[in-house]
């Protein structure tokens, strides 16, 4: 018998605010409506930065957080945590992914992938503009490629504890440029793989100017400022629940877009109920034409309808 690689021997010997009814359409949000809404969100974001409310065009400050130092590659993948979501996405064609619940500040594509050479589905968050968490799953896999990703984390001099660790199942916290969640047999490889606090460092405080109008996604407001343009709009998800109670109507959400085109904060501004959430995860997901205030690219606050009808 030929003699086991350090791999398989290491694995052999560890062993071891007013809402509509239900029913019926939402009525439409006032100016007003919106405009206290949006007063309220930008006071609580002056708040948690600490920055002066002020009557001028309202200046976002980001709190203070946390960001990557550099990249830093997926092991068996060709992309790399910190990655910038415009690289991402587009090298990798991923699509948003509407069924997915992110956090505030979050968005979340999906789209197949390449990992340890094996076909793949991956699902990408991306925090504010980078890349911070990647969960991705293969189809089955052999033993000998099973092995070989071992060896791999290995050979990298990533650290692992395990609650199973041999030839059939692999089941490990691996420690590392990365922290990697994983589990492992003849089924496939399920990874979920995020950075840890000592690849990362605290971000600059920015500021960014934000049009003091809010912006409709139909037609031209009236100080004569143009609709924004979608260049991808997410239709939303029917939850199972309101189509059984015959839910429907129009869910009026305020969003908040950056300076790249892509959506940063939404709230509803007139909703149902069994609806908001679906219409929250779907505006999330948009992305706009980088607006522009005569040369330079601005933040924006837009209304957005979202509207439901049972089939």
């Amino acid at each position: 018998m030929r003699s086991l690689t350090l791999a398989a021997a290491a694995w052999i010997a560890f062993a071891s605010p007013a809402i509509a009814q239900s029913g019926g359409g939402a009525p439409k949000s006032s100016i007003g409506e919106i405009e206290k809404l949006r007063q309220k969100m930008g006071a609580a974001a002056q708040r948690d930065s600490g920055a002066a409310a002020t009557t001028a065009a309202p200046v976002l400050t980001d709190p203070i957080r946390l960001v990557p130092i550099r990249p830093v590659r997926v092991p068996g993948a060709s992309f790399a945590l910190g990655d910038t979501l415009e690289s991402v996405v587009t090298r990798l064609n991923l699509s948003p992914d509407a069924g997915s619940a992110a956090a505030p500040g979050q968005r979340v594509f999906a789209g197949d992938v390449r990992y340890f050479s094996q076909d793949a589905h991956g699902t990408f968050t991306f925090t504010e503009r980078w890349l911070s968490r990647v969960q991705i799953k293969t189809g089955p896999m052999t033993e000998a490629v099973r092995r070989y990703v071992v060896d791999e984390f290995l050979r990298q001099g990533y650290r692992h504890a395990c609650g199973s660790f041999d030839a059939h199942r692999v089941d490990c916290s691996w420690t590392g440029r990365t922290l990697v969640e994983m589990k492992m047999d003849s089924t496939g490889v399920d990874v979920e793989v995020t950075l840890p606090e000592v690849s990362m460092q605290p971000a600059a405080t920015a500021t960014a100017t934000v049009l003091p109008e809010t912006l409709s996604i139909t037609r031209a407001v009236s100080t004569g400022r143009p609709a924004p343009v979608p260049l991808s709009s997410v239709p939303p998800l029917y939850p199972d629940a309101a189509r059984a109670s015959l839910a429907q109507g129009v869910v009026d959400v305020l969003a908040l877009v950056d300076e790249t085109g892509f959506v940063i904060d939404a709230r509803v501004a007139k909703g149902i109920p069994e609806l908001n959430d679906a219409a929250l995860k779907a505006v999330k997901n948009w992305r706009f034409e980088p607006y522009r205030d005569g040369d330079r690219p601005v933040r924006f606050w837009v209304t957005i309808p979202v509207r439901f009808a049972s089939p």
